[in-house]
């Protein structure tokens, strides 16, 4: 089965991983067994170990799995260890074959007792492969001081690294920060630093001083998951002041909202970097409004890339994504908005009006994007095109109906949300939501240059109660036959897609780049009220698509 499936999909060969677990070793003879040296190297450079099972004869290396790793160590360049009881063996023996690895994945996950034996392990095989370049290490274990130590040495003596994500499920004590920052190599481009929870101990330093580097010479791209405590506010400016080449930046939660206020003025006066490109707002607590004007002011005509998350300071950030759209709009290229819980359908449609070099939109996790009715049932609510249309004195800005901006839109991720409520009364709001969706399907429509799409369609009601009522993908693919690049489109969001054969047809005749269709196996409801979904996916399969 291995053999024909790969020998099918050559493609593929980069993201085969093997699971060597004692179940697989048939699979492991057929793999020596068959494949020819190309083919062997493609598969075991995307070698995975996983230690999986806690039974007691799963602990010792097969030896079927020692010659397999013996005899193909030099071709594995990706290595991802997920770490468990007792396999110190497995290690040591990858310690002494595996010496070309550019990438490594390692999670811990031991007893306080037992977590830096694996850890110290870990670190060996890491320096020893001098051409890492990617180096991912979490760890659920509680280590000691010097295993840590330990830790910050080794980023010393990898010399290539370029790329280090690094967690902690508890912090390890005191001055663990400041001594991770001024140990990184000066060729990291892309550090990732997160932790879980605090560490209890916070009264003593546990790691000794250290100087701190002239400058990051090559780190683009910084992502601090954390919360920052006072104390180490200074440690962050000072490793921020050495960043030169700063293009991405996440924004650390502060514990304390006060605390934000130094770094936004530390900020400011470094005029927030001038090869900055790309925000991360994290989930900061809260944002004054004189420090958005600061951020805007400082970065205009820079910023490509915004991403927000759930915690935003509500009464700002609608007049910051206003502010944002008023004087960003030429630059913008990727706006990601997690789950503020008051952006409403108006201030998503000022991004797609405003944002003429938006390439990526993902907005699909707001709690309120588009209700789509007669009658606002959310604060601020679209009220639907005939409304605006029709009513000046609505409240509501009639440019909401005007042609989307973001032609150059690449990918897109968006859920419209049908605001009626059960207890409506049928037609309630029916005329104005059947003018949004033929509204919406025609923007879509003219996005010519989009490649992915997950449209999202959601309601409270039954359409049993609205007849003539169709929010269904069928009934707007006539109004989106230009989109002749799209290659994957996801519909798991959608109620009721209403597909069949015809629609397949219509998909592979219009949609020449289309690839992979996501969602279609989830709509039970639709298989259950018999509908000619199961015709629909056949037949996309039958022309080469895959379907999730």
């Amino acid at each position: 089965m291995i053999g024909v499936s790969i020998f099918n999909i050559p493609h593929i060969l980069e993201h085969i991983g093997l699971y060597l677990d004692r179940r697989d070793l048939a699979s492991c003879a057929l793999v020596n067994k068959t494949f020819n040296e190309e083919f062997k190297r493609l598969l075991w450079r995307e070698l995975t170990f996983m230690m999986r099972s806690s039974r007691k004869d799963s602990l010792r290396i097969h030896p079927m799995q020692r010659r397999m790793i013996l005899a193909n160590s030099r071709y594995i360049r990706s290595l991802d260890l997920h770490s468990h009881l007792k396999r110190e063996q497995m290690l040591g023996l990858l310690m002494s074959s595996v010496r070309r690895l550019t990438e490594l994945s390692t999670q811990v996950s031991l007893a306080r007792k037992n977590g830096d034996t694996l850890f110290l392990q870990i670190l060996k095989l890491a320096t020893l492969n001098k051409e890492l370049q990617q180096w991912s290490i979490f760890s659920q274990a509680d280590f000691s001081p010097n295993a840590f130590r330990q830790l910050t040495d080794a980023f010393t003596e990898t010399s290539r690294l370029t790329t280090l994500q690094i967690g902690f499920a508890c912090s390890p004590r005191r001055g663990w920060l400041k001594r991770v920052l001024q140990s990184l190599p000066q060729t990291l481009k892309s550090l990732d630093v997160r932790w879980a929870r605090l560490d209890e101990d916070l009264n003593s330093d546990h790691y000794p001083a250290q100087d701190w580097p002239e400058a990051y010479p090559c780190l683009e791209s910084t992502d601090f998951a954390i919360t920052l405590m006072t104390e180490d506010q200074s440690t962050f400016t000072q490793f921020l002041a050495r960043c030169r080449v700063l293009k991405r930046f996440r924004f650390p939660t502060m514990a304390d909202p006060d605390d934000l206020s130094p770094l936004m003025t530390f900020l400011g006066t470094q005029k927030f970097f001038p090869t900055l490109e790309a925000l991360d707002f994290g989930v900061l607590v809260e944002i004054q409004r004189d420090d958005w004007d600061r951020i805007l002011h400082l970065m205009k005509g820079r910023i490509k890339s915004i991403a927000t998350c759930l915690s935003f300071n509500i009464p700002t950030t609608k007049s910051f994504i206003h502010a944002m759209t008023r004087q960003w709009p030429d630059t913008l290229e990727r706006i990601e908005i997690g789950q503020p819980l008051n952006i409403t359908g108006s201030d998503i449609h000022l991004i797609l009006t405003s944002c003429r070099k938006l390439k990526r939109l993902d907005c699909l996790h707001t709690k309120v994007v588009w209700p789509m009715t007669g009658r606002p049932t959310y604060p601020d609510a679209y009220p639907g095109p005939d409304t605006m249309i029709n009513n000046e004195n609505s409240g509501h800005d009639g440019a909401m109906v005007s042609n989307w901006a973001c032609l150059e839109l690449e990918e897109l991720k968006i859920l419209f949300r049908d605001g009626r409520r059960a207890q409506d009364g049928p037609g309630l709001g029916e005329e104005s939501t059947v003018m949004a969706i033929q509204y919406i399907y025609g923007q879509l429509g003219r996005l010519t240059k989009l490649k992915e799409l997950t449209l999202g369609w959601k309601t409270t009601v039954t359409f049993e109660k609205y007849a003539n009522l169709d929010m269904s993908l069928s009934s707007g693919l006539g109004l989106m036959n230009n989109l002749k690049a799209l290659r994957v489109l996801d519909v798991n969001y959608i109620y009721r897609i209403k597909l069949g054969l015809e629609e397949a047809k219509w998909m592979t005749e219009n949609w020449p780049s289309l690839t992979k269709v996501r969602g279609l196996e989830y709509q039970v409801d639709d298989m259950e009220k018999g509908g000619d979904l199961p015709n629909c996916i056949a037949w996309l399969r039958q022309h080469d698509l895959i379907i999730e």
